[in-house]
């Protein structure tokens, strides 16, 4: 294809995208249901700064006790934002940007996968109806996913580099496609593993066609890309599943984000009304769940272009098992928001994670918007004239940005504006408790749970049951340093979740505390005294580090090699 034509259709793709970024360019901020953003930006940022690196500790959130929020919640999107903080923007700034990056990216991604599968037509389609997708909008609109929307952009690139690398056997989209594997786990665990079987799925295929034309070169590539995101995402992945039996992180898993009670109906796939609410059991929900009318409809409409194609024997071989594959990609994530899928659910104990069945759009607007867009590529196969072919390519277009234009946009609205600053979110008050009030179910289960705002611990980080006189107290994301003079040897209590990672010092000597409902609890001997707690990697986490060390220099390695 012209590197002239595609560059065109690219900007002409990001033109037509501004209708679901612009209200992102409205001042101040918007509710969502995931209102932690701008504090998860300023928690990394924070940790960044005073050295930590990888981030896995927050200072504040957790009620002040502070928690390895990011060893658990997919870091990659708030060291993005937490670049631009730190280069001086604003930090809800910072979150928008990274946002419409995932919105253009997704545009592009599906852009350039439709375009190599199909065409250039196909390939515009298909990124405007991912773009445009209703679950997109409800991701970054309602719910505030923000790491599951810039997943959602992660996908198509990840299978376009897989296929470059099946067909042009080139090094250099190991790398790439290694590169976006490893940033989709990073940018959102459970999207990730939705996409993984896909992916793995995909590489197998290419594996076996390599042993069958052998060439074994190609099959080390395929292992290799996989090995290598693996390897390097280790630092976040490893120690989030051998350290979660330490938390609460099962309480996400109950109550209302029990999947029993979350599955859509299947009339909600066609039309539910758009809301800004909850999820609720039954079909009548806070919230929408559609596919997206003109998604669904024009995946008939290629399913039908499909059947004509095999009865009117089209030369179509080299299609057929994209197609196949495609369709039936639509069928089972539909099939996976249903309570028609409990079974399977069931059948596989991680599944509970996923909280939400309905978190399966995210793979049907993939599909549907991929196939949606094919149906231009299809129709030109079943018209043999060049004319017509390229009237209806055109025509085809048209017809889809109109319907779109009138469909979606009015999705990509926000529910309401707030006139905020960074300081509405990031101030101490708000969090302690506002923010922790969010998401504290990576806190440990001996804490006990703050039932009010003033209760909220870092606003007296050291207690004690007898009287103390607390000097030169400082703290920043790994340490507690202070001079502490007390009358008494008596127990106190430096109020922070009791995780294995801080080590206590009373003047330079290691001593042991307990790990308590409000902290950790140390004997400190009568007198003056300097008491120093630090965060140190646990094992686990040492050992994680490595190992994505180990991840970057092979595939550093292999570029080397492979250049000389």
């Amino acid at each position: 294809m012209n590197v002239k034509v595609r560059i065109y259709t690219i900007l002409f793709l990001f033109i037509l995208s501004l209708g679901a970024i612009l209200p992102l360019f409205h001042q101040g901020f918007f509710p969502i249901h995931d209102n932690g953003q701008v504090q998860r930006v300023y928690e990394m940022s924070k940790a960044l700064s005073d050295g930590m690196f990888p981030v896995r500790w927050s200072q504040d959130l957790g009620f002040g006790y502070g928690y390895p929020f990011f060893n658990f919640y997919s870091p990659l999107i708030y060291y993005l934002s937490s670049i631009l903080y730190l280069g001086g923007m604003s930090a809800i700034f910072s979150v928008k940007f990274v946002i419409i990056l995932g919105v253009l990216m997704s545009g592009l991604g599906m852009y350039l996968l439709g375009s190599k599968l199909f065409n250039n037509l196909a390939g515009l389609t298909a990124g405007l109806l991912y773009v445009y997708a209703p679950y997109h909008a409800l991701d970054i609109y309602v719910r505030g996913d923000m790491a599951e929307a810039f997943a959602y952009a992660l996908i198509p690139f990840i299978i376009f580099f897989l296929i470059k690398l099946c067909q042009t056997k080139q090094w250099r989209y190991v790398v790439l496609s290694s590169v976006f594997y490893t940033a989709l786990i990073l940018t959102h665990n459970l999207t990730a593993l939705m996409a993984t079987p896909f992916i793995f799925l995909l590489s197998l295929v290419f594996i076996i066609r390599s042993l069958y034309n052998h060439n074994r070169k190609m099959i080390y590539y395929f292992i290799l890309t996989i090995v290598c995101s693996l390897l390097i995402s280790a630092f976040y992945w490893l120690p989030s599943l051998t350290e979660m039996n330490l938390t609460n992180v099962n309480s996400v898993t109950q109550g209302g984000s029990d999947y029993h009670t979350q599955y859509a109906c299947l009339s909600q796939l066609w039309d539910s009304p758009w809301g800004y609410g909850g999820s609720i059991p039954g079909c009548v929900d806070g919230l929408s769940f559609r596919v997206g009318k003109l998604h669904l409809f024009l995946s008939v409409i290629t399913f039908v272009f499909f059947i004509v194609i095999l009865w009117k024997k089209i030369e179509f071989k080299k299609y057929t098992n994209i197609f196949i594959a495609l369709f039936l990609g639509l069928l089972f994530s539909l099939f996976m928001t249903l309570s028609w899928s409990e079974w399977l659910w069931n059948l596989l104990p991680f599944m509970k994670f996923f909280q939400f069945p309905w978190r399966f759009l995210i793979l049907a607007s993939f599909f549907s918007s991929l196939i949606g867009g094919s149906a231009v590529f299809i129709l030109e196969k079943i018209l043999h004239k060049r004319f017509w072919k390229l009237k209806v390519g055109y025509l085809y277009i048209v017809v889809v940005i109109l319907l779109g234009g009138i469909l979606y946009p009015k999705l990509f609205i926000p529910q309401t504006y707030y006139n905020f600053t960074d300081q509405n979110y990031i101030n101490e008050s708000y969090l302690l408790w506002q923010s922790s009030l969010v998401s504290y179910e990576y806190l440990p289960k001996i804490i006990k749970i703050p039932s009010s705002s003033k209760e909220a611990l870092a606003y007296h980080p050291i207690s004690a049951k007898g009287q103390i006189l607390l000097k030169n107290y400082k703290q920043t994301t790994t340490s507690i340093e202070a001079i502490i003079e007390s009358a008494t040897t008596q127990p106190i209590t430096l109020h922070i979740a009791p995780f294995s990672n801080w080590k206590v010092y009373i003047d330079s000597k290691n001593i042991s505390y307990i790990p308590a409902a409000n902290g950790l609890i140390v004997y400190l001997p009568v007198g003056l005294h300097r008491l120093e707690a630090f965060y140190a990697q646990t094992s686990v986490e040492a050992w994680s580090d490595i190992v994505s060390i180990a991840g970057i220099i092979i595939l550093f390695a292999g570029i080397i090699f492979i250049s000389l």
